[in-house]
């Protein structure tokens, strides 16, 4: 999987329903702006969840993505 060896320079607003595992989402969480990348999609009780994990990190992130946290892909 290719790594982001570059700086961001769009950000692009995107239906929740047409990102898939491998994109990188740009979403809110703990009052914080994060670039991950998805590596699991879940859908719970008619919500859909993203599963992420920074590209620099060794394991995936604590706590799922909700759809309503993205910002952009």
């Amino acid at each position: 999987m290719p790594t982001l060896d570059f700086d961001i320079k769009y950000i692009v607003k995107s239906n929740v329903l047409s990102i898939e595992l491998g994109d990188v989402l740009v979403f809110n969480t703990d009052n914080q702006i994060k670039v991950h990348r998805v590596v699991k999609i879940k859908e719970n009780e008619s919500k859909l969840y993203f599963y992420t994990k920074g590209d620099a990190n060794n394991s995936n992130d604590a706590n799922p993505v909700a759809a309503t946290q993205v910002k952009g892909v």
